[in-house]
């Protein structure tokens, strides 16, 4: 005989991590195993709860990772992340102390998740440890499916469950439980009754029966409105919920849901309440489309009426009053022509005029930078010293930007790193009888892009292995010496900074010139656009 238990993991993790139980097999379980005969050697290597491990469609060497990426992949990583079942077994159909039977266990546990959730990640852990010492076993269902991504979900999941598990014991000759699951549970009285007697539970159940049915009925609140029209009190008392009523023979009767059977608990009412919630949500959003949509064909409406009743209305107007309207437009159209051609004429000959000044001007400075660069064809000291220090500072630059970027890359590789260890690992075990979903095979490529140029930029510098702490320690110096520099480097000449050193260097080459006023000659006026006369 097999049993089943059933919960939701909203961490993957955590659940992984008490189904294998690393260290944690009790001194109390070991002294069992040695008192019912099983070898020393087998116990001494027993370290974990789990005794035998066993998967579907995962490696149970590298379960967290691979799970872990198969949600990062879908993005299925928030919620519930996993499902658990414990599968049972009776001691007279699995001896927890033959080793033997550890692997048919854990064998059997496979087989029931692949049937639970076929395409999905599946580890399946062994334990023997626990009251009466019953081999059973943990299986985590990673939520994604492998080729959909969507998470696994099933309504009434138990009693779907609870028939594979009596399907598959019998396949392999364990016992199952004859007697069927009673969905309402009767005492020894409800059934001997007379078939004409009233019994006041069938009463309760037809009159929550019928609350149910109501489609005022939305949640536990308006449930309790409609049993109470109908003569019966509910109360929600933590996880249970109980009834109360007066029957017809005057007498108060008062059952918890637990006594009803499990469509009248509260997990089951929660449920339906719930789904009724869902559909009514749905229903309403699709009422507001189709609300949205008749106002969008309204408005259509609206404006194609609106501009036909324009063309009706421009289509009456006077003709002769129309015709005097184009005649004066005409007027003022023409007029505004010549107005604006009259200011382009003047424009266009202070524009000539100005461009004459302009020119004159244009070529006598044009001869003043010719003289002037000619002066800086041989660079001065200076000059030279401000040139070296721009070189070196530049290049600083570029040696800083490409070390920046080198450790930027080499992050992004590490931080990638266990993703694609773990990828390149599933593709020598399950993915050579899976198809590699592509989008691992478009991150194991980006991965090894990254990689080739990350080896490629190491290689033109000519270095041996740079890690990621000397590469940071490189920007980390370059950054220091590049802000020094730029603080102490001169800035770089501007074409107004030579003309004006060339000017200065003229003056000082030039000989000195007599006195502009002499007592011997006499004093001459300077006119626009002359030069001194002597």
């Amino acid at each position: 005989m097999a049993t089943i238990k059933l919960s939701a993991a909203k961490s993957a993790g955590a659940a992984i991590s008490y189904a294998e139980g690393k260290d944690k097999l009790g001194e109390e379980t070991k002294d069992w195993l040695r008192a019912h005969g099983v070898d020393e050697t087998v116990v001494a290597r027993l370290n974990d709860r789990a005794v035998a491990v066993g998967g579907e469609n995962v490696d149970v060497e590298h379960v967290r990772g691979q799970m872990r990426a198969t949600r990062e992949l879908f993005h299925k990583n928030t919620g519930v992340q996993a499902h658990r079942v414990i599968q049972s077994f009776a001691v007279a159909d699995l001896n927890a102390a033959d080793p033997a039977d550890w692997e048919r266990a854990n064998a059997l546990g496979v087989e029931l998740g692949r049937l639970i959730a076929p395409g999905h990640e599946v580890a399946v852990y062994t334990h023997i440890d626990g009251e009466g010492h019953k081999l059973h076993n943990h299986i985590i269902i990673n939520a994604p499916d492998l080729e959909t991504g969507e998470k696994y979900h099933q309504h009434n999941d138990f009693a779907r469950i609870t028939k594979l598990n009596d399907r598959l014991a019998q396949e392999h000759g364990l016992s199952v439980i004859e007697e069927p699951i009673q969905h309402e549970r009767r005492t020894i009285t409800e059934r001997h009754i007379d078939a004409g007697g009233y019994v006041w539970k069938d009463d309760l159940r037809s009159r929550i029966d019928a609350a149910m049915s109501d489609p005022r009925t939305s949640d536990f609140e308006a449930l309790s409105a409609v049993l109470r029209k109908k003569g019966v009190d509910m109360r929600v008392r933590g996880k249970n919920v109980s009834y109360a009523f007066i029957a017809p023979n005057e007498k108060l009767y008062a059952a918890r849901g637990t006594k009803l059977g499990e469509s009248y608990e509260k997990g089951a009412i929660e449920h339906e309440l719930a789904r009724r919630t869902e559909r009514l949500e749905q229903a309403v959003n699709r009422g507001r489309k189709v609300e949205r949509g008749a106002e969008r064909l309204q408005q259509s409406a609206d404006r194609g009426i609106e501009a036909t009743q324009g063309r009706i209305d421009g289509e009456q107007v006077n003709r002769g009053g129309l015709g005097r309207a184009q005649a004066d437009a005409a007027k003022t159209i023409r007029q505004s022509i010549e107005r604006f051609a009259e200011r382009v004429r003047d424009a266009f000959e202070r524009t000539e005029r100005t461009l004459g000044n302009v020119a004159s001007r244009v070529r006598q400075a044009g001869r003043s930078i010719s003289s002037a660069l000619t002066q800086l064809e041989q660079p001065s000291a200076a000059q030279m010293y401000r040139d070296n220090a721009l070189d070196r500072l530049d290049k600083d630059k570029k040696y800083l930007a490409f070390w920046t970027s080198y450790a930027e890359r080499e992050r992004a590789l590490m931080g990638a790193r266990e993703k694609y260890e773990t990828i390149q690992h599933n593709r020598k075990g399950w993915f050579r009888i899976k198809p590699v979903p592509t989008e691992h095979a478009a991150f194991v490529k980006r991965y090894e892009q990254l990689a080739n140029q990350q080896a490629q930029a190491l290689a033109s510098t000519g270095l041996g292995d740079v890690d990621l702490r000397s590469a940071e320690a490189r920007v980390k110096n370059l950054t220091k010496q590049v802000a020094d520099e730029e603080r102490t480097a001169p800035k770089p000449l501007t074409l107004e900074d030579r003309i004006t050193e060339a000017k200065r260097g003229a003056e000082r080459r030039r000989p000195n010139r007599e006195p502009e006023h002499s007592q011997s000659r006499p004093n001459r006026s300077r006119t626009q656009g002359q030069e001194w006369s002597r």
